[in-house]
């Protein structure tokens, strides 16, 4: 029975076709912390091309999410798309420029079969702002395929102000808008920027959900940076378990919904070491996984 929080979900994220290979032993750990909520994070591959080309070889998120149910979770997914040299060891490429129509390949090969699997939620696009500001229509199209699935769309922290008008004709279609959140502020003003802006462009009825949380580096003005290196000392960890229990002590504070609340956990991201990733168990949090148990088992 919700007391007045909401739920915390978990993501697993899946970088090549064997990458659930392990999902039952990620799922059973969440088990362990009293999860009932998990967020699979499928990745394609995305060639460099004009217009960019989708390789259609994916993780077996079917079997995921035949596990997951068999394991009593509810199971959002949110499908995520990177460009070929951030998945083969070559420069990083931010996601967010990729131009993808989503009425094209995006919708056979990515959209279509994540919506047959009947998902608890189903988020059509993740951190995706240039191809939503450059094919509006068309993702509107893309909402309008799914009558009978809670969808929603994940957006970079700073969308809203560049990208009102275009942005706000598509997302007032949509069930919840959830954001990257790693905010550089407090969580409160973070959060409350963000649901008044949203507000604006679409009205009381579109819910804002946190779709990412985490901490990349030591260097809290900017919470989003990749940088495992950062992590040395004593001080430099507890720097991070403190950013960890201020965001689930504001939690606590904050109103009920049904919409779960993803940490986000690729590397040095796993805090509770739930994927067992080789070398980074220094990154697992005892502390924190109190924490968690505490905050799910009362939720």
């Amino acid at each position: 029975m919700a007391v007045g929080r909401p739920p915390l979900s978990y993501s697993l994220p899946a970088f090549h076709p064997s990458g659930y290979d392990d999902v039952r032993r990620w799922l059973e750990n969440l088990l362990e912390l009293e999860f009932r909520w998990v967020t699979l994070h499928p990745t394609w591959l995305v060639y460099d091309e004009i217009p960019p080309r989708i390789r259609p070889d994916a993780p077996d998120v079917g079997a995921a999410m035949t596990i997951a149910r068999e394991l009593g979770f509810n199971v959002q997914l949110d499908p995520h798309l990177d460009w070929e040299s951030t998945l083969t060891g070559g420069p990083y490429l931010w996601r967010r420029s990729m131009q993808v129509d989503p009425m094209g390949e995006y919708f056979d090969i990515v959209l279509a079969p994540m919506s047959a699997l009947t998902p608890d939620r189903l988020t059509l696009g993740s951190e995706l702002d240039v191809s939503v500001q450059e094919f509006t229509d068309r993702w509107i199209e893309a909402a309008c395929q799914f009558p009978d699935i809670t969808i929603g769309h994940k957006l970079n922290h700073d969308a809203l102000p560049t990208r009102r008008f275009t942005l706000g004709s598509y997302l007032r279609n949509l069930n919840y808008v959830a954001f990257s959140f790693y905010p550089a502020i407090e969580f409160e003003d973070a959060a409350g920027d963000l649901r008044r802006e949203l507000r604006t462009i679409t009205g009381a009825n579109t819910e804002f959900v946190i779709g990412e949380f985490g901490l990349g580096c030591t260097d809290i003005t900017r919470p989003w940076r990749f940088d495992a290196s950062t992590f040395r000392t004593p001080e430099d960890f507890e720097l991070r378990r403190d950013y960890y229990l201020r965001f689930l002590e504001w939690l606590n504070a904050q109103p009920y919904t049904q919409s779960p609340v993803t940490f986000w956990s690729a590397g040095h991201f796993d805090f509770l070491g739930v994927l067992d990733q080789p070398g980074l168990s220094v990154f697992r949090d005892e502390t924190l996984r109190e924490a968690v148990w505490e905050y799910n088992r009362i939720s």
